[in-house]
């Protein structure tokens, strides 16, 4: 599964001109850093049991679909990583039980991370316990969509004449520079019917 992810990040890549190699890790780590608090802002909101919640950017979001969304992004993020530093020999992840505690643990777990230097992520562990926060909120078995379904969206960022938007920090001061921005032709990805589907 991991392989598809990485390769279909790998597409993204070429299709934005994102060079493999010289790698922004300090970019990598704001990317990630941002779905990872997302996921938090989810994941707080769903211990509280709100159907939906709004979320500090005032958006009004339904929980499960906004806890799903930030782990297809992570997965996106990390995927990536490993494509742009060409360090892909990962051997397909093996879900841990899934537990209120252990939850608990990956959230503190990640906290340490993401506070931390960028340089000390260990990739593959990291896209490890992506994975099983997939696992533990039961939709490991739909992440094949709901990647397929992120990668649709993260391709129609591209503006109308194909080429992608790079921020500047004039474009979206509140975002990193470097990040890619959506275009006028961008979809949000529909994964809360895949969900619903897939239930």
């Amino acid at each position: 599964m991991i392989q598809d992810f990485i390769k279909k990040v790998g597409e993204f890549h070429d299709a934005f001109g994102v060079q493999r190699g010289n790698v922004d890790v300090e970019l990598r780590y704001k990317l990630f850093k941002e779905e990872f608090e997302e996921y938090l802002e989810g994941y707080n909101a769903y211990l509280q049991n709100l159907e939906y919640f709004t979320n500090k950017k005032g958006e009004y979001a339904h929980t499960f679909t906004y806890m799903v969304d930030a782990i297809c992004d992570m997965l996106y993020i990390t995927s990536g990583s490993i494509d742009l530093h060409e360090c892909n020999y990962f051997k397909e992840t093996i879900y841990k039980k899934a537990t209120k505690e252990y939850t608990l643990k990956c959230i503190s777990k990640y906290s340490d991370l993401y506070n931390k230097n960028p340089a000390s992520f260990y990739l593959h562990n990291l896209i490890d316990e992506v994975f099983t926060l997939a696992y533990i909120d039961k939709v490991h078995k739909l992440l094949p969509q709901l990647f397929e379904e992120v990668h649709l969206s993260n391709l129609s960022k591209l503006d109308e004449n194909g080429k992608p938007i790079i921020n500047d920090g004039i474009l979206d001061p509140s975002k990193p520079i470097g990040k890619i921005l959506k275009g006028k032709n961008y979809f949000e990805p529909r994964l809360k019917e895949i969900l619903e589907n897939g239930n």
